[in-house]
């Protein structure tokens, strides 16, 4: 084995934070299947070559994807998928009557681990899949609560006005009619807290202890979004830096990609953005918000 020289160490050392990147174990808490060009494999095969040891997956229907495709491929490779009973799906968006009854069977089965992503508005400004106060959120809840079962919610409450992206009134009555409905549930809130600001992030953090926010769409250039997370040099910006060190229990990260050709093309980009943000973490912290949080919320160790 190859021995670096003395000088060498000392020089990698030195290196200013700008050019530190995070270089350990990363754990993806937020991975799909969607579209009839998927490839699985592939996915494992990305994650092989960018040290990701595991990750949370949920099936999109586009293309026909089943949550009976999550198990077998869980099975497929075992302690690689933490197989989540999936919402992007007409059962959810059209409320089904009989879809939160499949999900309490499935959750009921023990074969699942997760739940999600629930999603309230597809897309930034776009059209609601449910109300910030519907009834059947807080029954997933109950689900979430009763089994055991951490759930990633997808909500993002904003609106297009003037030029402008601007919070609406969805954002306080989710938090006081969704959220606050049931503390006792383990709750991922993706995107940075619904693209919270780090300011309204702690409160969150402070008023629902079992409340983590997922650090997805990192690899979105942050000018397009309505509250950064980084700054022009793909680091944390100072706000979000401080609150992640004061509470390195409470963030995890997820690379948000699917098996479509595309989104695999780009999987290594988005890594490599990840570990950029993460290396102007301290290292304790950048190695909690990798993979610890989530082996932890999992119950992986």
């Amino acid at each position: 084995m190859r021995i670096l020289p003395v000088f060498a160490f000392a020089l990698l050392l030195a290196l200013p934070v700008w050019a530190q990147t995070y270089d350990g174990i990363i754990s993806d808490g937020h991975a799909h299947f969607k579209g009839k060009k998927a490839k699985p494999n592939r996915t494992i095969q990305a994650m092989d070559r960018n040290k990701i040891d595991v990750m949370v997956l949920w099936v999109k229907s586009k293309g026909g994807w089943k949550d009976n495709d999550t198990l077998e491929f869980a099975a497929k490779y075992p302690g690689r998928v933490i197989p989540g009973i999936a919402f992007q799906n007409k059962g959810w968006t059209r409320n089904k009557k009989t879809f939160l009854e499949k999900v309490f069977q499935k959750a009921s089965s023990g074969r699942f681990k997760a739940l999600g992503e629930m999603s309230f508005r597809g897309k930034i400004g776009g059209k609601p899949n449910a109300a910030p106060d519907s009834p059947h959120a807080r029954v997933v809840l109950d689900i979430s609560e009763k089994f055991n079962l951490p759930l990633t919610i997808h909500h993002n409450a904003f609106e297009r006005t003037g030029g402008q992206w601007v919070r609406t009134d969805e954002y306080q009555t989710f938090v006081d009619a969704t959220l606050a409905y049931n503390p006792r549930a383990h709750i991922v809130w993706d995107h940075w807290c619904g693209q919270s600001t780090p300011a309204d992030a702690g409160r969150l953090l402070r008023r629902f202890p079992n409340l983590v926010c997922g650090l997805a769409w990192l690899h979105k250039p942050s000018s397009k979004l309505p509250t950064p997370l980084l700054d022009g040099e793909g680091r944390f910006l100072p706000a979000w830096k401080k609150l992640i060190e004061a509470n390195p229990a409470r963030f995890i990260i997820g690379i948000d990609a699917n098996s479509a050709p595309g989104p695999l093309r780009n999987f290594d980009a988005r890594v490599g953005m990840f570990r950029k943000a993460l290396g102007g973490l301290s290292p304790r912290t950048a190695a909690r918000v990798a993979s610890g949080n989530l082996h932890r919320i999992y119950g992986l160790d």
